[in-house]
């Protein structure tokens, strides 16, 4: 008995012109995933696209969330001085001739003890890197700082740094007040 060869016959008879290769039984276990990120990421653009307007082409994006450019709050960074060579602070207040600061961090804890750090909802110099403020401000001389820098903060963050800005704040008044006492009750 002859075999017959088997092709893929149009309706007209004639044979369909192979355009790709013939699929392998092995298959690529990232293909379909890959593609449907792709279809996704289409589905995703061509919804932004509609939804494009000047309004939403206002906001600023960050690693978070997306947040009005109104909703920003301009501060002043210089680098703190310390045996590690220095870091940003956040200059909130100036009291006698000292900076009330608040630290700013890439890490999530802080210390032997693993105190955690605030964590902030956009960072300080809008890039994309998670950015911590340190709970503790702190009073320190002005001579301790240098290289002044713009960097922004959102509402909530600006107001929990005033928050520890000015505990730090009562807390030199406090010792300044009873040292003053004490060298006036020595002399």
């Amino acid at each position: 008995m002859e075999k017959k060869k088997t092709s893929k016959l149009r309706k007209d008879k004639t044979e369909r012109p192979r355009t790709a290769a013939p699929k392998s039984n092995v298959q690529d276990p990232h293909a379909k995933k890959s593609k449907r990120r792709n279809d996704v990421a289409t589905t995703q653009n061509a919804h932004a696209e509609k939804s494009a307007s000047p309004a939403s082409q206002s906001y600023k994006s960050n690693y978070k969330s997306k947040k009005p450019i109104q909703d920003i709050v301009l501060i002043n960074i210089k680098n703190h001085k310390d045996q590690n060579g220095g870091h940003p602070h956040a200059i909130m207040d100036n009291i006698d001739s000292n900076h009330v600061s608040v630290g700013f961090s890439t890490k999530k804890k802080k210390g032997k003890r693993g105190g955690t750090n605030y964590t902030l909802q956009k960072s300080i110099f809008d890039d994309e890197q998670m950015s911590y403020m340190r709970r503790q401000a702190i009073v320190a001389p002005i001579s301790e700082y240098g290289k002044l820098r713009q960097g922004s903060m959102t509402p909530k963050d600006y107001e929990r740094a005033k928050q520890y800005a000015e505990k730090a704040k009562q807390k030199y008044l406090r010792n300044k007040k009873s040292s003053d006492c004490q060298t006036l009750k020595e002399h």
